[in-house]
């Protein structure tokens, strides 16, 4: 059996994350499962779900750019619109 390599372990676990599982996702966002599952199938969650070794997983950026999409909403919203006036 080959000795492992503390110095290659430790990369490994420093090594990115590229997907997530559906879990992962819940736990990201503060949600259950069901919740993302949910969200998924509405189309509010709109990210691309990719199947890995018959897991589905959600790539990080596509986590990402989908939250900074919601980010832009908010902030958007929360702007003054044009030609009104405040009372």
């Amino acid at each position: 059996m080959p000795q492992s390599c503390p110095q290659c372990h430790q990369a490994d676990l420093a090594a990115p994350r590229l997907a997530l599982t559906i879990a992962e996702v819940g736990v990201a966002l503060g949600v259950d499962r069901v919740t993302v599952y949910r969200l998924l199938k509405s189309g509010e969650l709109d990210v691309p779900v990719v199947h890995i070794g018959g897991s589905a997983r959600v790539r990080v950026v596509d986590l990402e750019a989908y939250l900074e999409r919601l980010a832009d909403d908010v902030r958007q919203a929360q702007q003054p619109q044009l030609g009104r006036r405040a009372r």
